[in-house]
């Protein structure tokens, strides 16, 4: 379901102006690095400069947890829709995750965080970065300017749950 929403997202990046008015559901705004929007109902926080790689968090009206998509072109060697355990490193903690090659062109994964997302977003929040490894993958991700990207996103999800 994801999938498709990141594939739509990309679709969204490319639409001109007055088509994207229509699917946005959330007004987008900048803090950095990182774009907060809401897209088709789903908010979206994403970074396309990480390292050559996109960070994108999203979560929806109708589960709590918290999704997270990471593509890098360079990671052909990842299978779309194949199965991948993913190390995630947050706030001095790792585990590792099930993860599924992106369907879109198979150049990187997602994942979800169990649970309930929107407390998710705090502890996102308050770490200074997070980190993934998996075969042939190791990317950092930087966190310590991304408060008011975390904050908006959190408004965006209030505003989807109402």
């Amino acid at each position: 379901m994801r999938a498709v929403a990141f594939a739509a997202i990309t679709l969204f990046l490319a639409t001109p102006a007055s088509a994207q008015d229509s699917l946005e559901t959330y007004p987008q705004r900048s803090f950095g690095a990182w774009s907060v929007y809401g897209f088709q109902g789903d908010c979206w926080m994403v970074n396309d400069s990480v390292g050559g790689a996109s960070v994108s968090f999203s979560t929806n009206p109708r589960d709590t947890d918290l999704y997270i998509a990471v593509e890098n072109p360079a990671w052909g060697h990842i299978a779309a829709d194949a199965s991948l355990e993913v190390r995630l490193s947050l706030a001095g903690s790792d585990a590792v995750y099930a993860a599924t090659g992106l369907a879109r062109r198979g150049r990187g994964f997602s994942l979800f965080l169990k649970g309930a997302g929107d407390p998710r977003l705090t502890p996102l929040r308050a770490t200074l970065g997070l980190g993934f490894a998996a075969p042939r993958i190791a990317l950092d991700v930087p966190l310590a300017d991304a408060g008011p990207a975390f904050d908006y996103m959190r408004q965006c999800t209030e505003e989807i749950r109402k």
